[in-house]
């Protein structure tokens, strides 16, 4: 006797077993509830670019704890996380804490201004890095992708994908912060 469906169904289940081996690539809200801190790390060296076209740098923020932000405007995931992004800034003080968010695509400053009211962030400190120079030279490889940066200007946490940046694990590991260094 022929089995001609045996083979599609070992197919089938193999890749069903795949895909439940295989980890999701962006974490999702509720696995993006927390920061999990790591060992400070160097922060790289960054040229980016104001909205007005000047020159700066992650550097000019030292003193401050800074969630730096990688997103571009064709990126959905980056869209979706930006008003949380905005909620967190608003709960603390801009001159102790800041959150940052380097455009890493070419679109200009009236496309990324519109992105961010959009997006209900206008509130936001935010670079352009049109080449993606500071993208590669920080190692990320995907987007949004998250740092958060210590007072010293270390990076002290990363976190790929979306994420509630105003979850109250995220919010009182940031507190922690500023009480420690305040």
């Amino acid at each position: 006797m022929v089995h001609l469906f045996a083979a599609p169904a070992r197919m089938i289940v193999a890749l069903l077993a795949l895909c439940w081996l295989i980890p999701p690539p962006i974490a999702t809200a509720t696995e993006a509830g927390s920061l999990e801190l790591e060992e400070p790390g160097p922060l790289p060296q960054a040229v980016l670019l104001t909205m007005d076209g000047e020159e700066t740098g992650l550097d000019a923020h030292r003193g401050e704890i800074v969630v730096v932000n990688f997103w571009a405007t064709w990126c959905a995931p980056c869209k979706q996380e930006m008003p949380s992004l905005a909620r967190l800034q608003a709960e603390f003080d801009k001159d102790a804490f800041r959150v940052i968010a380097i455009a890493v695509d070419r679109a200009g400053p009236e496309k990324i201004e519109r992105f961010m009211a959009e997006a209900q962030a206008s509130a936001l400190t935010v670079y352009r890095d049109p080449k993606m120079a500071t993208m590669k030279d920080f190692g990320l490889r995907g987007l949004p992708t998250t740092l958060l940066v210590d007072r010293e200007g270390r990076i002290i946490a990363r976190h790929a994908g979306f994420a509630e940046w105003d979850a109250p694990d995220i919010m009182d590991t940031i507190r922690k912060l500023l009480d420690e260094t305040s």
